[in-house]
């Protein structure tokens, strides 16, 4: 097996950690600034620290990414991100780890030099999200952790040129990343700002539709994964195309980053250096080593080889780890309390009448520098052992000679401290140079048209219901749609003048086959398809077959997230939505996804009413009414609690918490994922009036029923028609909470 050029990729929450990182065997580390990171409880460096940093990492060979992976308001993004990216840019930042696609938009555009990764907060989980990436200047995506290797193969093979990052030890998020409201709805903490709140981590209690608790079934930690650890796996990246490693942990101490690192670098140089499956062994000590620092009952594999299994889950409360202080003492003197030095070659001539003269070279940078005139020697002539000892002696510098050729003539002589000023300056003008090349940068500057111009300057497509809207909303100025999920809430929906199109789930299709040709004829109400809120490479081909098979009766599809996107742009569909998934914080993003073709995007559920009026609403769908999909998940609590079936009518379940709120969960068998609900629906009803006026009012409202019975979707219906025909409804909703429109979050 020829040697593969990899990485690893270690966590940096503090200078300590980044310094420990190198020193156990990192090639890069990942870091934050005080704002936009996902970890915004980190440790986290200011300008001057970052710039410290990356010269530190610079001189040694090293790099260091900046994450950016959270969702940026308007605001942030038009008046603090370019200050704050600015001077990392010109002192040579690696890259830019990136979720928001308004972000990526801007970085292009004022820092062209910079490389921009795609964050595992994208959500990317397939090849043709991974090729439109790639079309729009990224130089690596970090996959969704749920990915297994045949998928993660298929993704490398298919875009050659885009580097693939994989997490390969550390915590696991239950939800697919980037996906999760959980801690935002319900806590007020935003996991997409670097907030979350960790609800996974709580004990819950799985119930049966009917919401009889399960047998056997007491609260558990049914949320709450293993930590990642995928040392027996590490061959099986690296030959499915995986360039970067990636240890999570920017939260750990300086001891748990140095240990991880250094197990993890030995075993991939092992592998990459023999190249052997057969010889590939992993020692039970270094296996143990790693749960000493760290670990949540134990260890998964996580979804490489397998998908949702019930031994992912710890099911139990964590229990009290008893610290091994040898070990920890054994890191600190090992990784902690040295530094690390970049391996250089040097070269030194020394000639009778000629200046002494010293040459460095680190990588691809060499630098030559001339010292004092060499003399003859009137007694002791100079040595080569001795002209090597003091050429050697680098002390803290960044750097260590592994290779020194000396040249020189017999019978010569140079005072040692001549020898000592030539080592120093040499070394001095090599950092200098590193640091300087990775400098020279173009800069764009900053004369960002205001958030409320962007639009315009964008290819204005046409708008499919200008000419054919429903007759309630020429009558009002109010454009409904409504997403439905069973065939109770279909026949609630479907007789409604008002409500103009129809977004339905793939699984509803097949009950509602005969009904759509009658739906297109008489009516004339749109139907459009909503996509998996997460579609993978191993379920393309599912979703293929339904769109062939529905395609007449369809006029376009509800994208929920970047795979599903650039599948509907493949189709050639010309009637795209997005979802609030698709997360369109400000303009930028906005503008980023009509470039891709889509009619309207989804207003994001974190935004409140001040933030969404900044933003603009007259080119989005808004969600008025709906149970908030807080998590989408490849594993499957049924597969946890108790076992899979796959049968569509007992597909919803529940979860009861500590103050005995109910969540209720939806099993998608076609696709293999569930999506975990808010207990209460959103209601924006009371504020209909205030969104309905021009300056403020979206391009449509949308309803979403999910796991709504008919009467339960009678109500709504009559609720929001009532308040239409500008009636003061005599009943009102039970149980709702008004979501993030008042508060928002931080």
């Amino acid at each position: 097996m020829q040697k593969k050029d990899v990485e690893l990729l270690a966590p940096a929450g503090s200078l300590q950690s980044m310094k420990a990182a190198f020193m156990a065997g990192a090639d890069a580390v990942y870091i934050g600034g005080t704002r936009f990171g996902a970890r915004a409880y980190a440790d986290n460096l200011t300008t001057s620290e970052l710039i410290e940093a990356m010269d530190y990492a610079h001189v040694r060979g090293k790099k260091l990414y900046l994450t950016i992976n959270t969702l940026l308001k308007t605001k942030e993004l038009n008046e603090q991100l370019y200050q704050d990216l600015l001077p990392l840019y010109q002192n040579g930042l690696d890259a830019v780890i990136v979720q928001d696609l308004g972000v990526l938009r801007q970085v292009q555009k004022w820092f062209p030099d910079l490389a921009i990764h795609a964050s595992t907060q994208m959500g990317v989980t397939g090849s043709l999200s991974t090729k439109a990436l790639e079309k729009q200047g990224v130089k690596r995506v970090v996959l969704a952790r749920e990915l297994d290797l045949c998928e993660i193969g298929s993704i490398a093979k298919s875009s050659p040129h885009m580097q693939i990052e994989c997490f390969v030890h550390g915590a696991l998020c239950y939800s697919y990343s980037g996906s999760c409201l959980f801690s935002s709805l319900v806590g007020g903490r935003s996991g997409n700002r670097g907030r979350c709140a960790q609800p996974c981590r709580m004990p819950y209690c799985a119930y049966d539709s009917q919401r009889d608790a399960y047998p056997n079934q007491k609260d558990g930690f049914l949320l709450s994964p293993k930590e990642l650890c995928t040392l027996s796996l590490l061959p099986d990246f690296v030959d499915a195309g995986v360039y970067s490693f990636k240890i999570e942990g920017r939260m750990k101490k300086p001891e748990y980053v140095a240990g991880v690192v250094s197990i993890y670098r030995k075993y991939l140089d092992l592998y990459l250096q023999n190249g052997s499956r057969k010889s590939y062994q992993v020692d039970p000590k270094d296996y143990q080593q790693l749960l000493d620092l760290f670990q949540r009952v134990g260890f998964t594999t996580g979804y490489g080889k397998k998908h949702h299994e019930r031994e992912m889950i710890t099911l139990e409360k964590p229990i009290f780890r008893i610290e091994n202080k040898p070990l920890l003492q054994q890191i600190r003197e090992q990784y902690i309390q040295k530094e690390y030095q970049q391996p250089i070659q040097a070269t030194i001539s020394l000639y009778e009448g000629q200046p002494a003269c010293l040459a460095l070279t680190s990588n691809d940078v060499t630098v030559s520098l001339e010292g004092a005139v060499v003399t003859s020697a009137k007694q002791n002539p100079l040595l080569s052992s001795a002209v090597e000892k003091q050429i050697k002696r680098t002390g803290n510098t960044p750097f260590l000679i592994k290779q020194l050729d000396v040249f020189m003539q017999d019978n010569c002589f140079l005072p040692i401290s001549s020898l000592n000023e030539l080592r120093r300056s040499a070394m001095e003008l090599l950092e200098k140079e590193i640091l300087d090349r990775l400098k020279q940068r173009t800069v764009v500057p900053d004369t960002q048209k205001p958030a409320t111009q962007l639009f315009q300057t964008t290819q204005q497509l046409s708008d499919p219901l200008s000419d054919d809207e429903g007759i309630q909303a020429k009558k009002t100025g109010h454009t409904f749609c409504a997403l439905v999920t069973s065939k109770s809430q279909w026949d609630e929906v479907l007789p409604k003048p008002w409500i103009s199109f129809i977004i339905v789930e793939s699984q509803l299709l097949k009950e509602i086959k005969q009904e759509l040709l009658m739906v297109s004829k008489a009516t004339q109400k749109k139907i459009l398809l909503a996509l998996p809120h997460m579609l993978r490479e191993n379920t393309i081909s599912l979703l293929d077959t339904v769109y062939q098979t529905y395609q007449p009766f369809l006029s376009g599809v509800l994208a929920r997230n970047l795979e599903g996107l650039y599948w509907a742009k493949k189709k050639n569909i010309s009637w795209i939505v997005t979802d609030h998934s698709l997360y369109t914080f400000q303009e930028q993003a906005r503008d980023f996804l009509k470039k891709e073709g889509v009619i309207w995007d989804t207003a994001p559920l974190e935004l409140n009413q001040y933030e969404l009026q900044e933003r603009g609403l007259s080119h989005s769908c808004m969600v008025l009414y709906g149970r908030a999909p807080m998590m989408v998940t490849a594993n499957c609590i049924k597969n946890t609690t108790s076992c899979c079936n796959k049968d569509p009518k007992t597909s919803v379940l529940s979860l009861k918490d500590r103050k005995n709120h109910f969540f209720e969960v939806k099993t998608y068998c076609d696709y293999c994922y569930n999506v975990i609900f808010n207990a209460l629906p959103t209601s924006l009803h009371a504020f209909l009036e205030q969104l309905s006026s021009k300056e403020k009012a979206p391009r449509l409202y949308r309803l979403d029923f999910t796991t709504e019975t008919a009467t339960q979707t009678q109500t709504v219906l009559a609720l929001y028609q009532e308040l239409l025909e500008h009636k003061d409804p005599d009943f009102a909703l039970l149980e709702y909470t008004k979501g993030h429109f008042q508060r928002g979050v931080e």
